[in-house]
């Protein structure tokens, strides 16, 4: 709610800059930190339901966030999504090596011994070593 909260005021004040722990400011940009991607894809959404294109937005968040905080083309990717229909800015699942439910498991015997090979975690655990 907070991060929701700070990005309204960010928003609807055009950009006042907000910085509370000054954690990025630099001698050239005294700029609010960016928490993720998604907080870039707000402001991009939101820039595209103000009728901005991809450039505009682009520059206006790197005024803020600094020169490389988003890239024109990266904004022209979300705007064509946005066009679409497309208005979700979570990553997308991808695919790939799906992720263990046994990480509790490999934790708790690697703490246990430090010096266990993944072989032997592997075979303790029923998995196979190159999950380890």
């Amino acid at each position: 709610m907070k991060f929701h909260f700070i990005l309204t005021l960010i928003i609807f004040s055009e950009f006042i800059h907000i910085c509370e722990s000054g954690c990025c400011s630099t001698p050239d940009y005294d700029i609010y930190c960016i928490e993720s991607n998604e907080e870039i894809r707000y402001i991009l959404k939101f820039y595209y339901k103000k009728g901005k294109n991809a450039t505009q937005a682009a520059k206006k968040i790197c005024d803020v966030y600094g020169p490389n905080a988003v890239s024109v083309r990266v904004a022209q990717i979300w705007f064509k999504r946005f066009q679409s229909g497309n208005f979700d800015i979570k990553d997308a699942r991808r695919s790939g090596r799906p992720v263990t439910d046994k990480i509790d498991a490999i934790f708790k015997r690697v703490e246990q011994d430090r010096h266990i090979s993944s072989y032997d975690v592997a075979g303790e655990l029923g998995i196979d070593h190159k999950t380890v």
